[in-house]
């Protein structure tokens, strides 16, 4: 079984609610459950998110 999951991030100012940015990343996993496919593949693209989103907003 394979899945393909997606992951977004929307970054908004707080007082006004205005979307700043959209981050999105999509991911592909294979395994023998279809359950266990989508759950690495939802971890491997929220990893790889993070991985680019983090250090845009330490700045």
């Amino acid at each position: 079984m394979s899945c393909k999951d997606r992951v977004e991030i929307k970054v908004r100012e707080r007082s006004t609610g205005n979307t700043l940015r959209v981050y999105g990343q999509t991911s592909v996993a294979v395994d023998l459950s279809e359950q266990i496919a989508a759950k690495t593949a939802l971890q491997n693209a929220a990893l790889a998110l993070a991985g680019r989103v983090l250090p845009g907003l330490a700045k």
